[in-house]
């Protein structure tokens, strides 16, 4: 939904500065569907971050929280 509004906030960024984060669990889609159902992909949530950037917004992910892969074990 963030690209949706891409320019009011390219906009607001070049007059005020503005700067948009969002997180970005696991990029293991599978994964991703258990941890944030019914959230956009996480392929899809960093082509809005590529979007954002280009546009000249300052954008960023949070990694939070950090989920370990399947390879790993406790």
């Amino acid at each position: 939904m963030i690209v949706r509004d891409v320019d009011i906030l390219a906009e607001a960024a070049r007059r005020e500065g503005c700067n948009v984060c969002f997180s970005v669990t696991t990029i293991d889609r599978e994964l991703a569907r258990e941890l944030d159902p019914g959230t956009a992909p996480p392929m899809q949530r960093l082509r809005a971050l590529e979007r954002l950037r280009k546009e000249g917004i300052k954008a960023g992910v949070l990694i939070a929280p950090v989920v370990p892969g399947p390879h790993i074990r406790p």
